[in-house]
């Protein structure tokens, strides 16, 4: 036991030996609050036409991307109500005609069921009225989320006994 504990003994003093001769180590809180005081460079302003943090300038759109297209004198054969009716517009109205197809063949529902209300836009319906089960309420909402190009179902369908 005694030579047990002066080999240790011996052993401690020449690691603090060894420890005294070197130089001092900084502990690691002192090595960040060090480099916490450097001084960071300030980074260049942006450019005219760059992203802010980037060095990739912003994308350039075509020139001819502000002209408005002039409906006034469509071309031959086409009236001018037709030039500017948008795409959305006949997309929303053969989601609804769809709908109100399904709706009118479904002979499950009820009068008032198949008098519900389908209102579209941007592709989201909006149905409102009346059902008389929570079965008839979902096979009305079932319809319209099952129709194509349809986005979103706000069914605001309330049930009356």
């Amino acid at each position: 036991m005694k030579t047990v504990l002066a080999v240790v003994f011996t052993a401690l003093t020449a690691c603090q030996a060894t420890t005294s001769t070197e130089a001092p180590t900084t502990t690691t809180s002192a090595r960040i609050e060090a480099r916490r005081r450097e001084p960071v460079p300030p980074s260049p302003p942006p450019t005219m036409g760059q992203m802010p943090n980037s060095s990739t300038p912003l994308p350039q759109l075509p020139e001819d991307t502000g002209v408005i297209p002039d409906t006034t004198n469509p071309p031959p054969g086409l009236s001018s109500s037709e030039t500017v009716t948008p795409t959305v517009d006949k997309r929303d109205q053969k989601i609804e005609k769809s709908l109100r197809g399904a709706i009118a063949a479904d002979n499950t529902l009820s009068p008032e069921g198949k008098q519900v209300e389908v209102i579209v836009k941007d592709r989201k319906i909006v149905l409102k009225g009346q059902a008389h089960s929570e079965r008839e309420r979902m096979d009305i909402d079932t319809k319209a989320r099952a129709t194509d190009d349809v986005i979103d179902v706000d069914d605001q369908i309330q049930l009356v006994p």
